[in-house]
């Protein structure tokens, strides 16, 4: 059996602590706000990085979909919001995972 242990780099127990942590609001119909001011840097570190793993990852798909010409832009919100989206769906995919194990 396969032991799932990191995600984007990162301690799978780790991350889902620090997402269960942060403060969530929403502000427009298809916007919001994620916090983490109450946490101490330390915690929010292992999230931290593998966000920049992920919006790394989201680049290199980017270069690889262009032409020479042309190539998909995106904003810097963008990219974070979908590297914010793999990440979490990642870490749900692979919590989901390990709980079937059980």
């Amino acid at each position: 059996m396969r032991r799932i242990e990191a995600i984007y780099g990162e301690d799978l127990d780790d991350l889902l602590s620090v997402i269960a942590d942060l403060h969530y609001r929403r502000y427009a119909q298809d916007k919001v706000q994620i916090s983490s001011h109450h946490l101490p840097k330390s915690r929010v570190a292992p999230l931290v990085r593998a966000l920049m793993r992920a919006e790394a990852e989201v680049l290199v798909d980017k270069a690889e979909t262009g032409d020479e010409t042309s190539y998909p832009e995106a904003s810097e919100e963008q990219r974070q919001g979908e590297a914010f989206a793999r990440v979490f769906r990642a870490a749900g995919f692979a919590e989901g995972e390990r709980s079937r194990r059980k």
